[in-house]
């Protein structure tokens, strides 16, 4: 994960950011680590903003936790609503 994380770093500080990304793997404690590190870099988000995002419960951050390999189509619609 280090070197997603120096990308998306790098990214920032070259003012360079996406309107979206996707993060995807099997490692779900180091994914939550590099994202909300993230959008604690890019948004200057306190402890408990941060927490409200790890719960799901912050309206700029969505997570979405599927059960199977793929995302199903009504995890899509759901995310297409909230966009």
């Amino acid at each position: 994960m280090k070197r997603q994380w120096d990308f998306l770093k790098k990214s920032f500080e070259l003012g360079k950011i996406s309107h979206a990304y996707i993060f995807s793997g099997n490692d779900t404690q180091e994914k939550n680590k590099v994202v909300l590190n993230f959008v604690k870099l890019i948004n200057s988000k306190s402890n408990i903003e941060l927490e409200a995002m790890n719960e799901n419960r912050y309206p700029d951050v969505r997570v979405i936790k599927s059960e199977k390999q793929e995302i199903t189509i009504a995890e899509i619609r759901d995310l297409t609503a909230f966009v």
